[in-house]
């Protein structure tokens, strides 16, 4: 995913090469939030943005299993994360 989204920053590619954006899915936030005291909302949680995908993830790349070779789903592409710390 890093990859996939920065590929295109051309003039820029280097730099944006060294942030760091799809290190964790949403359990591990859950867990990293939780640990330190926060409560998350319900409605929290990972998404997948289709027109990101249809228009840019999947234009001349595609996800393969590397056993079979079959297609994979693409991964949600975004987490919204609320969460508030108990007063």
């Amino acid at each position: 995913m890093e990859f996939l989204t920065t590929r295109d920053y051309r003039r820029n590619w280097l730099s944006e090469c060294h942030e760091r954006f799809t290190d964790m899915e949403y359990d591990d936030w859950v867990a990293l939030l939780t640990e330190v005291g926060f409560e998350l909302e319900p409605a929290s949680g990972p998404w997948r943005n289709d027109w990101l995908v249809a228009h840019r993830l999947s234009v001349g790349a595609t996800l393969r299993d590397p056993g079979t070779g079959e297609g994979l789903p693409w991964p949600d592409t975004h987490v919204l994360t609320v969460a508030r710390r108990p007063v």
